[in-house]
């Protein structure tokens, strides 16, 4: 990373989660220049940081204790104090992943270079406050990750860089959080030296190709038999971390599913369900699926 780029002042935004620890992490790793990090809430009382257990990374904060940076807690952006305090840093470039507050114009037009978010989606597809979930529902084949100028408008931003992500079959969301990150942070990173060496180039989105979707209820954890095995079993392991049941009303009495065990994209059963105590084998179109009953 060239000394231009790691001259540059950086205010992090996150939360907890590996969609944000991970870019983080990088960032830290190259010797960015990160001058505080921003997460909604209140200051413990108690310094409990949240440790890593080796599987995943230090949570944000945890990360900005081991190199000394100062954590600002938020519970509103558009207080004098707490815009002030982001003022006083100097910052060039705001980065965001995974934030739970939108940024007020005033802080938008702050830092020198803009304001980035990190996006779990192929923009302008997929907009909104869980783009995972909505992939997993509706069988999207092609998946990725968008870092975009922030705006007024949701998610809306000219593209800085975007890739795509392969999850694999039977991912849970922390792990598609995880893959998603990693290639997020490679975006970061090579944004930032794009904007230290002002070569970068941003391109509109396609409004005309856009879609948002709001944050799910209950009435959204539904299956169709008519979805095949691979997409229903693929958004129920996806999605098990909300805790909800699953739906699938495609016979006289609802049928509540609680864990999907597994696939088979080709197996034709000889009637539609197949009861075996607890579990269930379940014809989809096509492909089969195992998955554990609620009743």
């Amino acid at each position: 990373m060239s000394i231009e780029t790691q001259k540059l002042r950086i205010i992090f935004m996150g939360m907890d989660g590996v969609f944000s620890a991970i870019p983080l992490q990088h960032l830290l790793a190259h010797s960015i220049q990160v001058c505080a990090v921003v997460t909604p809430g209140s200051a413990p009382a108690e310094s409990g940081l949240l440790l890593s257990d080796g599987a995943q990374p230090p949570s944000i904060v945890a990360q900005a204790a081991a190199h000394r940076l100062p954590v600002i807690y938020v519970k509103q952006l558009r207080s004098a104090a707490v815009m002030a305090q982001l003022a006083a840093l100097a910052p060039d470039v705001i980065l965001v992943a995974c934030f739970s507050f939108v940024l007020p114009p005033a802080l938008l037009q702050l830092p020198r270079l803009g304001c980035f978010n990190l996006h779990p989606s192929l923009l302008p597809g997929y907009r909104g406050p869980a783009p995972l979930f909505w992939q997993w529902r509706l069988g999207e084949e092609r998946t990725g990750v968008t870092l975009h100028r922030m705006t007024s408008a949701i998610d809306a931003g000219e593209i800085a860089a975007q890739a795509e992500v392969s999850w694999p079959d039977g991912s849970s969301g922390a792990q598609a959080d995880a893959l998603s990150a990693q290639v997020g942070a490679a975006l970061m990173l090579q944004t930032l030296a794009d904007l230290a060496q002002g070569t970068l180039t941003t391109r509109p989105q396609d409004e005309a190709g856009s879609t948002y979707f709001p944050w799910p209820t209950a009435y959204d954890f539904k299956l169709s038999a008519a979805w095949s095995a691979r997409r229903a079993f693929n958004f129920m392991r996806g999605t098990a971390a909300w805790g909800y049941p699953y739906r699938l009303a495609d016979y006289k009495a609802p049928l509540w599913l609680q864990t999907a065990l597994a696939f088979d994209p080709a197996q034709q059963l000889a009637q539609p369900l197949v009861r075996r105590g607890r579990e269930a084998l379940l014809q989809f179109s096509p492909g089969v699926l195992r998955a554990t009953i609620l009743w």
